[in-house]
């Protein structure tokens, strides 16, 4: 069982530091040398030249792969990961509140921004019993877990620390998972991004109620209200934008869900089924998005170039399929820069691609200085980006 105490600092969670600059350092003293070994020689103008254009390709070549990463900060306060997969923290009661655990979720997702993945389900205990029940309960056989129990039950241990009835073992969890399931095995799990939220049981003494907390994307587990709708339809498909309010949860935003609806085909071949072939209404969503306040979509959102190429984009998350919808592409901004802090309603400008798939995205990534953009560059309608 591993165990890592924060925030006393685990060597591992930090960036070694970068070897180039240790030979950087060495090198600069060396060409140092040389030059007022040089100098002292009284040695030619071009000598020195050479010299010191010597200095500089060793200097830029020491640090030309690897280049100084921002550290993402630990959260302040102190915590304990248990366990391999880091999924298992138990935090002291006295430290146990929203802010603290909103730093630990946030930080625990951002750690697994490039994994296609995700971040794994996150478990908090404030109970270090129950945190060891909950390991213990790990080790069953599946269909034997008793981790949950959601008709209010109580745990079947005798311990008084599992009184009154819970919900969960656990205080608070935290999960991520893909907007849409993806079933096609050449598609990209990350294609539809993804749904991050965590739960919590805002007062200890009442463990049975819990919180809903959306940090990105959306949530299917409560209802919508206020809702509008929009259609963009394209050749083979349409583009659907919902727009929502959710129930019981925080905090209290605007939901978007991008989806492309398109009309299949279908038959049964079975003799006890009456209907033998037909038509249905296949929904695929291609990402979800939480704003905190209202957001009319603009027709410029949605684009039709060709009869198989559709893109849509809001916020900082850019959506394209070049198949007719059979799979698609995103971009997501926080996966892609780091420097931009999420979340920016306006971090996407405009976009503006060919017919032929070349074309721009403009970016505000710093809010305070609204004129200063960023242009990036495709050649394949977005299916990329980069600098040109």
């Amino acid at each position: 069982m591993k165990r890592i105490s924060h925030n006393r600092i685990d060597p591992s969670e930090y960036q070694k530091p970068c070897i180039c600059y240790v030979w950087l350092e060495f090198q600069t003293s060396f060409i140092k040398g040389i030059i007022q070994e040089q100098q002292h020689a009284h040695a030619t103008p071009r000598l020195k030249l050479i010299t010191a254009v010597i200095a500089l390709v060793c200097i830029l070549s020491s640090c030309r792969y690897q280049q100084p990463s921002t550290k993402l900060a630990i959260p302040g306060f102190p915590f304990t990961i248990e366990g391999e997969a880091g999924s298992i923290v138990f935090i002291s009661p006295e430290f146990y509140n929203q802010k603290n655990l909103e730093s630990l979720f946030l930080w625990h997702y951002k750690k697994h921004l490039n994994s296609p993945y995700g971040a794994p389900n996150m478990y908090v205990f404030t109970s270090k019993e129950r945190m060891n029940a909950y390991i213990q309960d790990l080790k069953k056989p599946y269909g034997e877990s008793e981790r949950h129990y959601p008709d209010g039950k109580p745990t079947p241990s005798p311990s008084q620390t599992f009184s009154p009835p819970r919900r969960s073992l656990s205080d608070a969890e935290f999960s991520q998972a893909p907007s849409h399931s993806i079933w096609k095995k050449n598609e990209d799990i990350t294609s539809s991004g993804y749904n991050v939220i965590y739960r919590f049981a805002p007062d200890l003494t009442q463990p049975k109620i819990w919180k809903t907390v959306v940090l990105r994307g959306s949530t299917w587990t409560e209802g919508k209200y206020n809702t509008q709708s929009q259609d963009f339809p394209g050749l083979a498909g349409k583009i659907n934008i919902i727009s929502y309010d959710l129930y019981n949860v925080e905090p209290p935003s605007r939901y978007y869900t991008f989806s492309y609806k398109t009309i299949e085909q279908f038959s049964i071949t079975h003799p006890e089924f009456k209907y033998k072939s037909g038509e249905y209404e296949s929904t695929r969503i291609l990402f979800n998005l939480r704003l905190d306040n209202a957001v009319l979509p603009s027709v410029n959102q949605v684009n039709v170039l060709k009869d198989k190429v559709v893109y849509a984009y809001m916020g900082w998350l850019y959506s394209v399929t070049t198949d007719g919808g059979q799979t698609w592409h995103l971009w997501d901004a926080e996966r892609t820069i780091p420097e931009w802090k999420c979340c920016d309603p306006g971090l996407i400008r405009e976009v503006r691609i060919s017919p032929q798939g070349d074309g721009v995205l403009t970016l505000r990534i710093n809010q305070t200085l609204p004129e200063k953009l960023t242009i990036l560059y495709t050649m394949d309608f977005g299916q990329h980006w980069g600098h040109q």
